[in-house]
């Protein structure tokens, strides 16, 4: 006859050499003593989660609200009503202005006042969006664009000029010819004459291919005609 096995019972001492078995009855003992506490944090745990949804809920009825009043800016902007986009941008930043549409207004009421002669309004935009938007590179590069002409309507050709030889800095080929003639007209528009046929023969031997080479040789080359002229004159 089979021996009858006796059933060894394990104690809670022996229980607890166990890893496993000792962090279960640490946290059996944990939630017992702060089922309050616990009770507590599931509830706040709700409550952020739910809170969170709302907020986004919140956030992209902004936007789409947003995108309506911007599109219809756009709109008056396209069709040459200037004054009419700016206003429509005005409500856009008032009742929009942490969204990624609202933004955007920032750049384009620039443009907008650029356009009905309010030169200061559309710098204080466009330097507005670019200490917003860090990463876009062709909208900054738009907003700085903005601002070289709003100094050149000022009638502050220096910085307008200065403007445009950043904007070659960080850009290539045709794009940056382009910005340099750009600067060397500020330039000469300001009088600054060294500085302007510095940047005309910057175009000339750095971007030979450009279109506008031709055009950068006959201005050099009139500037420097006017400037002997002219010394020849005082002399």
């Amino acid at each position: 006859m089979p021996k009858k096995r006796t059933r060894t019972k394990i104690t809670r001492k022996q229980m607890k050499r166990d890893p496993l078995v000792t962090l279960s009855l640490k946290a059996a003992d944990f939630a017992k003593r702060n089922a309050r506490t616990l009770t507590i944090i599931g509830v706040v745990a709700i409550v952020s989660a739910i809170v969170v949804v709302m907020m986004a809920r919140d956030r992209a009825k902004a936007e789409a609200e947003a995108q309506v009043i911007l599109a219809q800016a756009n709109k008056e902007l396209w069709r040459g009503n200037a004054s009419e986009a700016a206003s429509y941008y005005g409500e856009l930043l008032d009742r929009y202005a942490g969204t990624k549409s609202g933004k955007q207004g920032l750049l384009f009421r620039g443009d907008a006042l650029l356009e009905t002669g309010d030169y200061d309004g559309a710098i204080t935009d466009y330097e507005k969006f670019l200490a917003r938007e860090k990463k876009d590179k062709m909208l900054r590069n738009s907003a700085r664009r903005g601002i070289a002409t709003a100094l050149e309507d000022k009638g502050e050709f220096a910085k307008a000029g200065q403007v445009h030889e950043s904007l070659a800095r960080d850009m290539e080929g045709n794009e940056a010819a382009e910005e340099l003639m750009s600067a060397a007209r500020c330039y000469q528009a300001a009088t600054m004459y060294g500085q302007a046929i510095e940047v005309y023969e910057k175009v000339i031997s750095v971007h030979p291919d450009y279109w506008g080479a031709e055009d950068a040789k006959v201005s050099l080359q009139e500037l420097r005609t006017k400037l002997r002229l002219t010394t020849s004159g005082s002399s």
